[in-house]
């Protein structure tokens, strides 16, 4: 197994990990400081045409609420959450140490994880057919997260290794690192900050169609131009999002 491939199945222990862990918890830029004032809403980052559309505000815009539950006494007043916590950072140090990462990035994959259940994330996949059949596109955002794209970057030049060619390049004044997905040709993967926001693009010619939606260029629109957005985003949905 190489070093890559350890660090993926080290990435993917921590997402099965988390996965879990979400299961549990579930029911409850630019860099410098004018990024907060530039932040778009993560809704207007996804693509209109979107087939799929995932939303997760996270646990601290919820956080009053959450605690006046049976679920949350069950799940945090009992221990039981904290507990199971403390054994899946175990689990994911242990990990890092075998795939010969260190604390370092250990420690790197539990911030992740802690910032995206605080703050959440928001997910759209697209058919875009441009020049010729569609092909799938997907945006995620992961909302408030741009602080943490410089050690992330670090994390994935240092273990890509020779299987992936990641370059960077200033795509309209965002500094865009990307790479040709490994045996899919024409598909791409990259990511950069919109504002606060840390945002990654996979799919045909990604990340030129997810600047294109943040910027309302080219004829593409966000997903709150989609017909069905006021029936179950806006003010008519008729129900509270949680």
């Amino acid at each position: 197994m190489s070093g890559w491939q350890a660090r993926v199945g080290c990435g993917v222990l921590f997402v099965a990990v988390g996965g879990i862990w979400l299961g549990l918890a579930g029911g409850a830029a630019q860099r410098d400081g004018g990024a907060a004032a530039r932040t778009p809403a993560p809704e207007t980052l996804l693509p209109e045409g979107s087939v799929l559309y995932l939303g997760w505000d996270g646990q601290e815009a919820h956080q009053e609420a959450w605690e006046q539950t049976a679920a949350y006494e069950a799940l945090y007043k009992s221990g039981l959450i904290p507990t199971l916590s403390r054994a899946a950072q175990s689990l994911i140090h242990q990990a890092g140490e075998r795939a010969g990462g260190g604390g370092g990035e250990a420690k790197l994959l539990i911030e992740l994880y802690e910032h995206l259940t605080s703050h959440g994330l928001s997910l759209g996949v697209a058919l875009v057919g441009d020049a010729g059949p569609p092909q799938p596109v997907g945006v995620l955002v992961v909302h408030k997260a741009a602080k943490h794209e410089p050690a992330l970057s670090a994390f994935l030049k240092k273990n890509a290794g020779d299987e992936l060619e990641l370059h960077e390049q200033t795509v309209r004044g965002r500094k865009v690192t990307s790479a040709p997905l490994p045996g899919a040709p024409g598909f791409e993967f990259g990511w950069w900050t919109e504002g606060e926001h840390l945002v990654v693009a996979a799919g045909v010619s990604a990340v030129n169609v997810a600047i294109d939606t943040a910027a309302g260029q080219n004829g593409r629109g966000n997903i709150t131009k989609h017909r069905l957005w006021p029936k179950y985003r806006g003010g008519k949905a008729g129900f509270d999002v949680t």
